[in-house]
C-alpha cells in the first residue's frame, strides 16, 4: 500500500497513527467511482434485459429500451412489465423485477 501512494511513508504498524488518521486525506478517484457505477449499470441492464427477453417475450434491444426507460424514471408506458394474467414462476419474476427496478 505505500508503493502505491495509498498510505504514507512513514505509517507502521503499531504507531502512534490510528487507521482513521491515516486515511483521512485519501479520497477515491471520481473518474473510478463512475467506471464502477457505470460498469454496474450496463451489467444489470443486460441481466435484466435477458430476463425480460425470456419471460415477456420482447426482442432484446426492446428489453434494454425498457430497463433505461424504467432506471431513468422516464417511464413513456409503452412497454410494461407484468402485463400477463400468469407466468411460469410468478412469485420469483416479480421479486426479480422489483430488485432489478429498484437497483436500477
Amino acid at each position: 500500500l505505500r508503493r502505491s501512494g495509498l498510505l504514507p511513508a512513514t505509517f507502521r504498524r503499531g504507531s502512534a497513527l490510528s487507521e482513521a488518521d491515516c486515511l483521512a486525506g485519501w479520497k477515491p478517484s471520481v473518474y473510478h467511482v463512475l467506471l464502477i457505477l457505470g460498469l454496474f449499470a450496463v451489467l444489470l441492464s443486460c441481466c435484466a434485459s435477458a430476463m425480460y427477453t425470456s419471460v415477456e417475450g420482447w426482442d432484446y434491444v426492446d428489453s434494454l429500451y425498457f430497463c433505461f426507460v424504467t432506471f431513468s424514471t422516464i417511464g413513456f408506458g409503452d412497454l410494461v412489465s407484468s402485463q400477463h394474467a400468469a407466468y411460469r414462476n410468478q412469485g420469483l419474476y416479480r421479486l426479480g423485477n422489483f430488485l432489478f427496478i429498484l437497483l436500477g
